[in-house]
């Protein structure tokens, strides 16, 4: 049971984070597109690549260290303090990116438009 978890846990904190990357990519595409041509390199790419992988390994090989009473796997075993420690680092944070940062860009374009018109 932990153990289907724990995949469960690192596959959607890969995708929670590879949203918030993709986001905060976006925003410097459109709101720099100048910087953003020479920025953007296979290494740079590579990097943020690297880094939601290594923060959903981290968390999802995390929740294999859990201490279990047991070999019963309950609601109340599963939905316990570090889910929660889950729940905040894994979906909440790169959920709040990326609304962040596609308000930033929905405000920024706002804003030009408003200057041009």
């Amino acid at each position: 049971c932990y153990m289907e978890l724990s995949v469960i846990c690192f596959v959607r904190s890969l995708i929670n984070f590879s949203i918030a990357a993709i986001a905060l990519d976006r925003v410097k595409a459109i709101l720099k597109p100048h910087e953003y041509r020479q920025d953007a390199s296979k290494k740079s790419i590579f990097i943020s690549i690297s880094l939601c992988w290594l923060i959903s390994l981290v968390i999802g090989f995390s929740t294999m260290t859990w201490t279990v009473e047991g070999d019963e796997c309950t609601f109340e075993r599963i939905h316990s303090t570090p889910t929660l420690i889950y729940c905040i680092v894994g979906k909440i944070i790169p959920y709040t990116i990326a609304f962040c940062a596609y308000g930033y860009i929905f405000w920024s374009i706002r804003l030009v438009s408003l200057v041009l018109f």
